[in-house]
């Protein structure tokens, strides 16, 4: 029987002409609700294919919010805030698969210490291989392009390999600068006093620039490999405008986060690569390395 106390964990979850992949996590989070309480918010971000129609017929359980425009993931994630009251909230991306003892496990670690501010499970693929963007460092310009050139597989310094944390094994429990935003579990008072994503980051590099602003008001950021959650996309091709518009964010990160001339000229080489990264031929090598990898 399910559980009537008050949900301890919010779940909230940003859409965008995803219907399919979102009413298997809606399925999932059904599921789980019968075992424990979790209250469950979707953002649809002005969505073509009938998302939020399909939502509001199918799960009218959910706290669903229809948007008649693209907020973004940042912007769209705190209007779902602003309205929890629950001390947990799980940032989700809709092409997850997520198990009632997985939510359970992460919401039990984060309550056995209060010094974690966010949280991030193991994340694999569907066909069971690691993400690595689980546990993450300050992406500077040349662990940057170690990550994107592959060669933080291959060197073994910390320098080169700091944007994924190559060092830390997918096993081990350890904290980490950042972690991804297709699963985060954060402590609500924490999103109040960060006041949640910066809305300036539309898509990508908000995961990083929360989890930053969270350690500098003094919380642990915590990759903690006991659950796993299975993230469907995490290893899909990027097209060339998001390859753009990641690096522009990796450009935004440094203008913030590293104040002064040196941030500034990070920022510019970051949007300078960001139009290589996006030229045709580097896309289709990239698509070639994806799928080799």
């Amino acid at each position: 029987m399910a559980d009537r106390s008050p949900p301890r964990v919010a779940v909230v979850i940003v859409s965008y002409a995803c219907r399919d992949e979102l009413r298997d996590v809606l399925d999932d989070l059904d599921r789980i609700r019968t075992e424990e309480p979790v209250s469950v918010h979707v953002v649809d971000n002005a969505s073509s294919d009938g998302t939020a129609a399909m939502v509001a017929d199918r799960f009218p359980w959910v706290d669903l919010e229809a948007s008649a425009e693209n907020l973004g993931f940042g912007r769209a994630n705190n209007r779902a805030f602003a309205r929890i009251d629950a001390p947990y909230v799980l940032v989700l991306n809709p092409d997850t698969r997520i198990t009632a003892d997985a939510l359970r496990a992460m919401r039990d670690a984060m309550e056995s210490d209060a010094t974690i501010g966010i949280l991030s499970p193991r994340v694999v693929d569907a066909d069971g291989r690691d993400d690595p963007n689980t546990r993450r460092g300050f992406p500077t310009l040349w662990s940057t392009f170690c990550a994107v050139t592959g060669l933080a597989r291959v060197l073994p310094d910390r320098r080169s390999r700091r944007y994924t944390m190559g060092w830390i094994a997918p096993d081990q429990e350890a904290d980490v600068e950042a972690v991804s935003g297709a699963v985060m579990l954060c402590r609500t008072g924490m999103l109040r006093a960060t006041h949640g994503f910066d809305e300036h980051f539309f898509m990508y590099g908000e995961d990083i620039d929360l989890c930053l602003r969270a350690r500098a008001f003094g919380w642990r950021v915590r990759y903690w490999p006991h659950a796993t959650v299975i993230h469907l996309g995490g290893r899909s091709g990027m097209s060339p405008r998001a390859r753009r518009a990641w690096a522009t964010s990796i450009g935004d990160l440094h203008r913030i986060h590293r104040p002064g001339w040196r941030g500034q000229a990070a920022g510019t080489i970051s949007d300078l690569a960001g139009r290589v990264l996006s030229a045709p031929a580097l896309v289709r090598v990239f698509r070639s390395r994806s799928r080799r990898d």
